[in-house]
């Protein structure tokens, strides 16, 4: 799956610096940006986060920390790598070891094996190469991935390997973003010969965000090397909100593609450089940007609001953008209180949506 980037103009996602929390059965933590948080005026956010009413971290009794990782589910293709990135949520006190094994080590490798992480560097990402397996079948295998440490609860991502000897969708072209009313062309075709003819079924999540046409491709043994080409165009709305659209390509004859596109309205709105938690440790600052998505008629003065000052603070309480420089960001310091916890840094123009970010401080 292609993943592109959200830009929202408010954005809850909870993710620990760009990753996914996952359980047992990989479904966990989602890693993209559909994975939303609420917060309410009160910030009412311990639940999503497990962090008790105090927002504060029992020293004699700490919770243990998660293993997070940036991708649940992960495609590699025969002879080719992926690779997925680890951390873990909070300081565990410890040196900590986390292994990483595949259940079918004939179909997918890991390298390396095993990351050390501790109280300095725990929320530092680290990387694991996964390769696909070159093998004489034409099938493809479904391996999957245990990340597993001492006392601390087993993670697994499900790896899909695509044999390179099977044929495939291949989608190319398809964007970053569309600007509500834009069209664009993205061209299919398949990666080898198939048996029969194909048909492919193209399909958006949301026909009222973004369009498809045709809806129908149809590719036969003699059209194998034409691709074909589908119209994807971001519908107009009368609101100001973005939208996250995945435009899927199915068939019962090989394996599907898909890809996320997201809307940009076309309307004012408040837009942050980062869609997922900034994490930080006790007393240390960290940044993000912001800008606005669309020229704005007059100066807009965006104003800058910590949940709590005790928690954290900014070092401007507003942004000025005008006609000419509405889409050059401009920098935000956040730092963190003494105590471990959790806060909402909230930005707001008149006329225009708030947009959040959601700052992670640990001890």
């Amino acid at each position: 799956m292609k993943t592109i980037t959200v830009i929202s103009n408010v954005i809850f996602l909870f993710a620990a610096a760009g990753l996914c929390a996952c359980g047992d059965d990989g479904a966990g933590g989602a890693g993209g940006p559909d994975a939303a948080l609420s917060v309410d005026a009160a910030l009412d956010i311990d639940a999503a986060l497990d962090i008790d009413a105090s927002s504060e971290i029992d020293a004699a009794n700490p919770a243990e920390p998660i293993v997070v990782v940036s991708a649940a589910e992960v495609e590699v293709v025969e002879g080719q790598t992926a690779s997925i990135t680890v951390a873990l949520d909070r300081a565990p006190g410890r040196a900590v070891t986390v292994t990483i094994s595949a259940d079918d080590a004939e179909a997918a490798s890991v390298a390396p094996t095993s990351l050390s992480f501790d109280d300095g560097d725990f929320n530092v990402a680290q990387s694991v190469t996964i390769t696909g397996v070159e093998d004489d079948d034409a099938l493809n295998e479904q391996v999957t991935l245990t990340l597993s440490a001492t006392d601390l609860q087993d993670v697994s991502v499900a790896v899909s390997v695509v044999d390179d000897e099977a044929p495939r969708l291949l989608i190319t072209g398809a964007p970053d973003q569309l600007e509500e009313g834009q069209s664009v062309v993205v061209d299919v075709v398949l990666s080898a010969e198939p048996s029969a003819d194909v048909t492919v079924t193209v399909d958006s999540s949301d026909d009222t965000a973004v369009s498809v046409d045709p809806s129908t491709l149809e590719f036969s043994l003699a059209s194998l090397g034409t691709p074909q080409t589908v119209t994807l165009t971001a519908v107009a709305d009368d609101d100001a909100d973005s939208e996250l659209v995945t435009v899927s390509f199915a068939s019962a004859a090989v394996a599907g593609e898909s890809v996320e596109v997201v809307t940009v309205d076309d309307e004012q709105a408040i837009v942050l450089s980062r869609d997922t938690p900034l994490m930080l440790g006790a007393g240390a600052s960290g940044t993000f940007e912001v800008m606005l998505a669309g020229r704005p008629s007059d100066d807009v003065t965006v104003t800058v609001t910590a949940g709590s000052e005790s928690a954290a603070t900014v070092d401007t309480d507003s942004l000025v953008f005008t006609p000419d420089n509405y889409d050059s960001a401009q920098t935000v310091t956040v730092t963190a209180g003494s105590m471990a916890g959790n806060t909402a840094i909230t930005l707001s123009a008149d006329g225009l949506s708030d947009a959040s970010l959601i700052v992670l401080i640990s001890s």
